[in-house]
This record gives structure tokens, sequence and C-alpha cells, in this order.
């Protein structure tokens, strides 16, 4: 039987405003507010890409024989995963600063790198 457990040991974040033709506007058009946005046929339309990385640490657990003698153990593999997260926010308004009629948020995590950190096989102990 195997194991899993994560847990989030490290963040980076980039916010990136796009526009919906170029997925990268300058920090100085951000600034203004115009930045992402474009107008057409009455609807407003503002995309955002937000890069970062996470790195989560996972605990794999499984069977072994621990020992010179193999007696029943259990193995626990630590490992550190990198993941490259990209989220794309698309929304949409009426006219130039009417409500807000759609929001979609699309993430994509990729997983860049997996480093062992450590392997132990140790005696199951029975109270």
């Amino acid at each position: 039987m195997l194991s899993a457990v994560a847990v989030v040991i490290g963040l980076t974040i980039g916010i990136v405003p796009a526009s919906a033709g170029e997925l990268h506007a300058s920090a100085s058009s951000a600034a203004a507010g115009t930045a992402g946005c474009t107008f057409d046929r009455g609807v407003t339309t503002c995309v955002w890409v937000v890069e970062r990385t996470e790195t989560v640490e996972r605990v794999v657990t499984s069977g072994c024989l621990a020992g010179p003698s193999g007696v029943p153990g259990v193995r626990r593999t630590v490992f550190s995963d990198t993941y490259a997260i990209t989220e794309l926010t698309v929304t949409q308004s009426h006219g130039r600063h009417g409500r807000q009629i759609d929001a979609t948020t699309t993430t994509v995590r990729t997983l860049t790198g997996s480093t062992l950190v450590s392997s132990t096989c140790e005696p199951i102990v029975a109270d």
C-alpha cells in the first residue's frame, strides 16, 4: 500500500497583466489601469496572467524489509517537487466601466522538477 502527504514549503508569485491579443503588457500601462484590456462591440475584455512556482514536500510510504534479518518494515521516501503554475483570468464587462458579465480562470500546473530528499526503512514495532 502506498500513501502520500504533501506540504507546501515554498512559493514565488509574479503577476503579468496581459491583453487578449498579446500576453505581456508593460508595467507602466498596468499602473494606468488599461493594460490587458480591450474594448470591442460594447464589451470590455480584460486578461491577466499570474505565473508562480510552488515547492511541495511529498512523502510516499510503502513496505520494506528492515535490518539484516529482514523484518517487516515501513519505507518513507521524501521528495521535493517544484511546480510552475500559470493562471489565466479573463473578465468581460458591459461598456467601458459597466458591470462585469463574465469571469473565468484557467489554471495550468506543470511539474518542473522532483528531487529525492530521503528514503528510510524502519522496522514495524508492535505495541
